[in-house]
């Protein structure tokens, strides 16, 4: 039981099958292939293939892929942990990461976005692949609330923000156009990129995303800013951070960060959020 309970957990996070008939009757094994759970590696494989359209928080899904890993575990029963202790590995996820709609202080009107900035991209200019092998989409001009001034020429970020999910949103019913917003930036600080995000630099997306005038006070006027250096010569220095600026709570990987100048940095595929919250500055 212990062992199913890990394939199927397995296959909610991913959406890949334990097993399933090919086309000439015979069985394959699409977790053993893709995840290899008793390999070294097992857990980053999980999280790299974590089904996107669900939109776990990066924390929750990182917790459940390792218990599901643990129970899957094909190389010893032993080492499997009993369902007692699956249960109370489930307990403390369920209440740090409630069902949407169950708490009024949950992401109640997520506009979770994932971020796929590359860093050779950011490292070389503002052309090149991003992180998922293309930068299509419409540039978003930024207004002149950017440290650089009004006169500043603006450029086509190395990375991308795309809608995963919004309350009474179907992500999947937007047009191609307004689902992937291409960010512009302008030069900041010697040698520092910045692009500001919010419902007063790209308000024909956040408008889309969020329909209802009351939610999408959510978004503050100018929410972030993601920053990074160009020209970098280390992932540790041309990674992007992202700057609160707004009133709002902004959230990333289902956690609020604290305010600081510094920001914090940005994974690929980071999820940001917008807690539903009452300032809308």
């Amino acid at each position: 039981e212990v062992y199913s309970f890990g394939m199927v957990a397995i296959e909610l996070l991913t959406g890949i099958p334990p097993a399933m008939s090919d086309r000439k009757g015979g069985i394959l094994y699409p977790v053993a292939k893709t995840i290899a759970p008793s390999s070294p590696g097992a857990l980053e494989r999980t999280l790299q293939n974590v089904d996107a359209l669900a939109c776990f928080p990066a924390p929750l899904a990182s917790e459940l892929a390792a218990l599901a890993l643990r129970c899957a575990d094909p190389s010893s029963e032993q080492n499997r942990p009993r369902f007692v202790e699956v249960v109370r590995a489930l307990r403390p996820m369920m209440e740090r990461f409630p069902k949407p709609g169950a708490d009024a202080d949950w992401m109640a009107h997520r506009a979770l976005m994932g971020m796929s900035p590359s860093l050779d991209a950011i490292s070389a200019s503002a052309g090149g692949a991003s992180g998922n092998g293309r930068l299509g989409g419409s540039a978003a001009s930024s207004s002149s609330a950017s440290p650089s001034g009004p006169g500043a020429a603006s450029v086509d970020a190395p990375f991308f923000l795309e809608v995963v999910a919004a309350e009474a949103l179907d992500a999947s019913a937007l047009p191609a156009s307004l689902r992937r917003l291409q960010l512009s930036a302008v030069p900041g600080e010697p040698g520092r990129m910045v692009t500001a995000v919010g419902r007063q630099h790209q308000p024909e997306f956040f408008e889309a995303w969020l329909p209802d005038p009351q939610l999408l006070q959510c978004v503050s006027r100018t929410a972030f800013e993601v920053v990074w250096t160009q020209g970098a010569t280390s992932a540790a220095t041309a990674a992007p951070r992202l700057v609160l600026r707004g009133a709002n709570d902004v959230s990333v990987d289902g956690q609020v960060p604290s305010r600081s100048a510094e920001g914090i940095p940005l994974a690929a595929g980071a999820e940001i959020g917008f807690p539903l919250t009452a300032a809308g500055g």
